[in-house]
């Protein structure tokens, strides 16, 4: 579904993706932009049918994520300005019932999430100017870092946090290919801070 041409003051939309744990959120986050974030768009781990990976849910599968809600929630955004979205919660691994409006601010709005490429792709306008970034880190780093991470802010017990890290390291590489191949750059977390550090003055002067 394409948004219309005109989609309301929306002139930029970011679009931020890269393995789980490579730092795309801290640097979106400390961006000053109004962040889409995709973690609402997961499925529940009790959901029945799930793909699993040696006994747990495989979160790296397209599967666990509802993109076609993701892709119509976005289009909500960008031509009404805000929309309703589910909480999920990152310990239980639960949708919540609770639902909170999310509202974007001025011409600019970064997509957040390893699922941003597939859900940035349902925008075509002329109106917007889309902008892609994936982010590469050391992929041994960034396993210890979602290990570590998991487990600090009791998202899963260990095993889990290992079995989960371990099924990201064996697809990084290829997410990161996909990623390029779809048009995005390559960024670091340093180069990706600075590009949102641009992008946020050329919004301010929009």
């Amino acid at each position: 579904m394409a948004v219309g041409e005109r989609c309301c003051d929306l002139q930029e939309l970011i679009c931020v993706t890269g393995p789980s744990g490579s730092g795309k959120s801290t640097a979106v986050a400390a961006s000053g932009l109004p962040v889409f974030g995709l973690d609402a768009f997961y499925r529940s781990r009790t959901v029945p049918g799930l793909p699993r990976w040696f006994g747990d849910v495989d979160w790296e599968s397209l599967a666990v994520f509802d993109v076609d809600l993701a892709m119509s929630t976005l289009q909500e955004v960008i031509a009404c300005g805000s929309a309703e979205v589910y909480v999920h919660d990152l310990v239980s691994e639960q949708l919540s019932s609770v639902m909170t409006r999310f509202s974007r601010r001025g011409p600019c709005l970064v997509v957040e999430g390893t699922r941003a490429d597939d859900v940035v792709a349902s925008i075509v306008s002329t109106d917007i100017v889309i902008r892609k970034y994936v982010v590469r880190r050391n992929a041994g780093a960034n396993f210890f870092s979602r290990v570590a991470r998991d487990v600090r802010h009791r998202r899963r017990p260990l095993v889990r946090a290992v079995i989960r890290s371990l099924r990201v390291l064996l697809l990084e590489k290829n997410q990161i290919r996909f990623s390029v191949a779809a048009g995005a750059a390559p960024v670091t977390r340093g180069q990706l801070a600075k590009a949102l550090a641009a992008a946020s003055l050329r919004c301010a002067s929009m």
